[in-house]
């Protein structure tokens, strides 16, 4: 969970007001102690929740389309606060920053639990294997217990990766600068909640005229000209009608977008039309293609994966050397305390017995 977002200053807090007073000499009554914030309240997990629903559905489609998913911190920090802030004139208490941190929280949680159960990967690969599916209950378990061994490893690296190390973590600091303001001005969010209602509906209506019965939209825009004898269309080299390859583009960046616009070009404009004329395939289809492409772009991903840790292998075996001792410190401390629950329990059964 992500820590509070904000916190008094010294000159916020009731005691430094007792202080001024009394430096002024003006007698004042004792200041009563502030309420404690709302955090953890059942309307910031409904809502999260409801959220996350919406961004899990949307993930599970993303990830098999483009391979990227978005935990949505943001969104759902933007849209929770909007819809406290409408029904605040129907009569319910303002939403406080810290249940916005627990709603944008239990949504960006459930965002990204498609993709923890496999969803985007492994489970539908099984499929097209000819597995049999699997039953709801077997996925659910499933993520359940890799959620959990999440916790418990979030809690054993914090520590390193938090209280020592200090990373930015910029998600994080994005979302706490996001609920900061909000709270500080609640008209700063209309313009990003408009901005985020007019996207949904423009996605919306581009993807049902290009895949509604009447198909006004084409998929895709191809370029007029063949490589190698092959077509455009038939290498897939064009612009695809797809608001979501658009909004996945801004989310990596330019420079990732230029990346996978530099590898699509070498891959589809140069490698492929090279093996159709070497006559390795016979059926120049897109899914043969793809069968041979797929080994050297895996390639690389290991060796972009690997190549990094191996350059600083001693810095790396350190770091993982300190980590096992932590979890080996954490297992001991997790031991002798449910030793001694147990030494006190049966302590307090043989007094009952006496």
């Amino acid at each position: 969970m992500a820590a509070p977002p904000f916190g008094l200053t010294e000159e916020q807090t009731p005691l430094a007001e007792t202080g001024r007073a009394s430096a002024s000499g003006s007698a004042s009554a004792p200041v009563p102690a502030p309420a404690a914030p709302r955090e953890l309240t059942l309307r910031a997990l409904a809502l999260g929740g409801g959220i996350g629903i919406v961004l899990a559905m949307g993930n599970v489609y993303t990830g098999l389309k483009t391979g990227f998913i978005d935990g949505g911190a943001l969104t759902a920090t933007l849209v929770s606060f909007t819809a406290f802030a409408a029904l605040r004139r129907f009569g319910p208490r303002a939403f406080s920053p810290l249940e916005n941190n627990i709603a944008q929280t239990v949504a960006a949680s459930a965002a990204v639990m498609a993709f923890v159960h496999g969803l985007m990967g492994p489970i539908p690969a099984l499929g097209l294997m000819g597995h049999a599916a699997f039953p709801a209950w077997a996925l659910w378990s499933w993520g359940l217990a890799l959620g959990v061994m999440g916790v418990l490893v979030a809690v054993w690296s914090r520590r390193k990766l938090i209280v020592e190390d200090a990373l930015p973590l910029p998600s994080g600091g994005a979302t706490s600068e996001l609920i900061r303001t909000l709270h500080a001005d609640r008209r700063v969010g209309v313009r990003p909640m408009v901005l985020l209602i007019a996207a949904a509906a423009f996605a919306a209506v581009t993807a049902w005229l290009r895949d509604g019965r009447a198909g006004l939209v084409p998929q895709a825009i191809y370029l007029p000209f063949a490589v190698a004898g092959l077509s455009a269309s038939a290498l897939t080299l064009g612009v695809a009608i797809s608001p979501l390859m658009a909004a996945t583009g801004i989310f990596i960046g330019l420079r990732g977008a230029l990346g996978l616009f530099g590898a699509g070009v070498i891959s589809w404009g140069i490698l492929a039309p090279a093996i159709v004329r070497a006559h390795v395939v016979n059926d120049p289809s897109y899914t043969t293609l793809t069968g041979w492409l797929v080994w050297p772009a895996f390639g690389m991903m290991i060796g972009g994966s690997v190549g990094p840790l191996l350059a600083d292998a001693r810095r790396n075996g350190q770091v993982l050397r300190r980590l096992l001792d932590d979890a080996w410190s954490l297992i001991a401390r997790l031991v002798r305390g449910g030793a001694r629950a147990g030494a006190g329990v049966g302590h307090a059964r043989r007094a009952g017995g006496r």
